[in-house]
């Protein structure tokens, strides 16, 4: 089941949601910021409970 995740730009500060997938494993990924639109790195781990967690930082 995919989870919410809530992350904040490190270029511009935005708030977005994005979905982390818990069969996935621990993951890195590269997303476009929804409103400055420049990369940034998303580093997705997952605790012993499934609960996603986040550390974004400009790509």
């Amino acid at each position: 089941m995919l989870e919410d995740l809530d992350i904040q730009c490190p270029h511009c500060g935005a708030l977005f949601t994005t979905t982390a997938d818990p069969s996935a494993g621990d993951y890195e990924t590269i997303e476009d910021c929804e409103v400055c639109c420049r990369p940034m790195t998303i580093r997705v781990t997952f605790d012993e409970d499934g609960e996603p967690w986040a550390d974004v930082e400009a790509a």
